[in-house]
């Protein structure tokens, strides 16, 4: 596994993170394993979370330079 995964910059591999984490990094493709439409239910939200949660929709769409691929 730690061959495969890592969380160095300067070593190849695979970033296995949340979307907090790679909030500022970047990736040539990026995997979403939970797509964004399947998150928390919006309507128990309150205005505040429901802007949140937008931002970490963004977060998540913008970290791939060329590939963006959504898992389900």
């Amino acid at each position: 596994i730690e061959t495969v995964f890592t969380d160095d910059k300067s070593k190849p591999g695979i970033r296995f993170s949340s979307i907090h984490r790679a909030k500022g990094l970047e990736a040539h493709r990026v995997f979403i394993l939970q797509p964004p439409d399947s998150g928390p239910r919006e309507d128990k939200m309150q205005a505040w979370e429901l802007e949140q949660e937008s931002n970490l929709r963004y977060v998540s769409i913008t970290r791939a330079i060329e590939t963006l691929v959504f898992v389900s």
